[in-house]
């Protein structure tokens, strides 16, 4: 009620204004249906704290920590202790080991799946859940890698992710590099540890994380570029 009686008094004051305000209404009102009918993500009961074996494809960028990566994989299978099951699911997998692993390769994991933890002041459970990942597995033991090259579409994103990385990596050193991929880019993976923990603790860690605020400085940077040389299609690229 409160966005349409300021949609209306945008309209009365500026009537150039209204066909802004009418979209802006609009997509307040396609945002909150979407969250209202966004299907909620769980694992199948009989899973839950058991020792499972899952087959699927690596559905994101792995994200290399110390000691371990961290991988998102979309299922199609899952081998419990009664039967196997058929799914769409997506889990949080950490895995330990050398063997490579990228976007679109299938895997197959063992290990023990868990409902997403929920702490006291953050909701992690929920957090997942908003990008469709039902379940994690801490430790999972990587089986098997089949090499496999995913949508082509993301796969371009990825390199174009991966190219900035490296350019950011090459002029900067750390920690500068990856505290401009986070601010920038709303990558964390980058971060030291040491560093994002500090950051965690003095109340820091949101200018790192991706935000509307992100997509409006990358979208003002992208316009600058390229109106050096293009000013007309500019505001449309960026």
């Amino acid at each position: 009620m409160l966005a349409l009686g300021l949609a209306v008094a945008v309209i009365v004051m500026d009537r150039r204004l209204a066909l802004l305000a009418g979209l802006s209404l609009a997509a307040l009102f396609l945002g909150a249906g979407r969250g209202a009918l966004a299907a909620t993500v769980e694992l199948p009961p009989d899973v839950v704290g058991h020792n499972v074996a899952v087959s699927g494809t690596v559905d994101d960028d792995p994200v290399a920590r110390k000691a371990s990566r961290r991988l998102t994989v979309r299922l199609d299978h899952i081998a419990g202790p009664a039967a196997q099951t058929a799914t769409n699911l997506r889990v949080e997998a950490t895995v330990y080991g050398m063997t490579p692993v990228h976007y679109g390769d299938l895997v197959l994991l063992t290990g023990e799946i868990q409902q997403p933890p929920r702490f006291d002041q953050f909701d992690y459970r929920a957090y997942l859940a908003e990008q469709g990942i039902a379940g994690v597995m801490l430790g999972a033991r990587l089986v098997r890698v089949t090499s496999h090259g995913g949508d082509p579409l993301h796969s371009t994103l990825l390199l174009i992710r991966h190219a900035v990385i490296a350019a950011v990596d090459r002029t900067l050193p750390e920690p500068q590099a990856a505290l401009l991929l986070g601010v920038v880019f709303g990558y964390r993976a980058a971060l030291p540890h040491v560093l994002q923990q500090q950051m965690v603790a003095s109340g820091l860690i949101h200018i790192v994380v991706i935000s509307g605020l992100k997509v409006s400085l990358l979208a003002r940077i992208i316009h600058q570029a390229v109106g050096r040389f293009a000013p007309n299609a500019a505001p449309l690229i960026a």
